[in-house]
């Protein structure tokens, strides 16, 4: 059947009261006579399984797809790795889970084995990258930096103490995303911190965060009661003077904000350098010098499988003539977090 959309003709059968049929295109009339379907389009007649070109309607072309579900053990948490067709053409084809929803096989990367097709799931991922990417492998988090250099739009230089480990799995393109660490003055004392300058509701700033005094030495700390706009409300007084220096560490329901891609990683810890430079042409310049730094690799490179407890599948096939498709099998694994 041809793709189908949120539309159909349904047909009744007097034989079988009921209606067996379900087609994607849409006539005007349509019945059937000696052993041909006729329909009618537009004031024009047609008879169908009459030439060989298949899925074309009234001079539209259409696409063959099926859409089914692996869902084997199904209680299991589970990557799912390869799809192997057993047909005598490449299908493409998009897969969604309970967990991730940006797997996609194009037909050209399959190729034939032993009579089937087989090809390994990607992910293909979007940018900025969406909530159900963030708890994937493919994202690895940093530290907060020490501060940012951001007079070069194309060239950002993020700075981090040399005891941050930057790490080996960080790489020239990767995608770099930040999460703003609110810092300020407080302009208040007691239990009340205030700052004009920030909107501590837009920034995620929950109940229970934490607030640190980066004024005096060693640190102190409480967490916030209440959230307003430009005031938190402080479990204990930390500030017993106006005019302290004050760090909320990122909240757990801070949005990540795409900071751009990573054009050179320069490291010389002798020499105090700890740096990633990225390129924010396509994102957003750091608000802060102390922001909390992630990174997404390229997720069709660094694909791994569709993680879930099933994998929905669809698969289409653009071709015009006659296509078998007998089964379609998968190799999955048990994951293991």
């Amino acid at each position: 059947m041809a793709g189908l959309t949120g539309n159909y003709t349904l047909t009744y059968s007097e034989s079988t009261k009921g209606f067996p049929s379900f087609y994607s295109y849409f006539p005007d009339m349509m019945i059937g006579i000696n052993n041909y379907l006729y329909s009618f389009k537009g004031g024009n007649l047609y008879r169908h399984n009459t030439n060989e070109t298949r899925n074309n309607y009234y001079g539209v072309q259409y696409d063959s797809t099926i859409t089914s579900v692996l869902n084997e053990e199904p209680l299991e948490n589970k990557i799912f790795k390869t799809i192997s067709l057993e047909s005598d053409s490449a299908w493409s084809g998009t897969f969604t889970s309970d967990q991730q929803t940006t797997g996609e096989i194009s037909a050209a990367w399959f190729v034939k084995k032993e009579g089937a097709w087989y090809a390994f799931m990607r992910n293909t991922g979007a940018t900025p990258a969406g909530a159900n990417e963030y708890p994937l492998r493919s994202l690895n988090g940093i530290s907060s930096s020490t501060s940012v250099n951001s007079a070069a739009p194309a060239a950002v230089e993020v700075n981090f103490n040399v005891n941050t480990s930057i790490g080996s799995i960080l790489s020239i393109g990767d995608t770099l995303y930040f999460i703003s660490s609110p810092i300020g003055t407080n302009s208040t004392s007691g239990t009340t911190l205030t700052d004009a300058t920030k909107n501590f509701t837009t920034l995620g700033v929950q109940p229970g965060d934490t607030v640190i005094n980066t004024s005096v030495v060693p640190n102190t700390s409480t967490t916030v009661s209440v959230v307003g706009t430009t005031t938190l409300t402080l479990n204990t007084n930390i500030f017993p003077t106006i005019g302290q220096s004050y760090s909320i560490p990122v909240g757990a329901n801070s949005t990540p904000t795409l900071c751009g891609t990573v054009t050179a990683i320069n490291i010389d810890l002798p020499a105090g350098t700890n740096q990633i430079v990225v390129n924010t042409s396509a994102g957003a310049i750091p608000t802060g010098q102390a922001d909390y730094f992630m990174f997404i690799k390229n997720q069709i490179a660094e694909s791994h499988g569709i993680l879930g407890h099933y994998c929905e599948f669809k698969l289409t096939n653009t071709d015009t003539t006659a296509t078998e498709l007998f089964a379609v099998e998968t190799e999955m694994m048990k994951s293991f977090p």
